[in-house]
């Protein structure tokens, strides 16, 4: 399943653009843009995939 950019933002936190495009274009993070012709999603399975390697909230320091 694809979802929108504003929709992964939100699945991430909140986070704003600019921290968005700095994780898409990190290579140790497993988040990949889709080009549909001219819109720009990403997969589902790659945002569970990063989320999954996050820091629990009670292991965060």
């Amino acid at each position: 399943m694809l979802v929108s950019i504003p929709e992964a933002r939100r699945q991430l936190g909140g986070i704003g653009n600019t921290l968005f495009y700095e994780l898409v274009n990190n290579r140790d993070v497993p988040i990949h843009l889709v080009k549909i012709g001219r819109r720009s999603m990403v997969r589902q399975s790659d945002l569970e995939s990063y989320i999954a390697t996050l820091p629990a909230g009670d292991e965060a320091a």
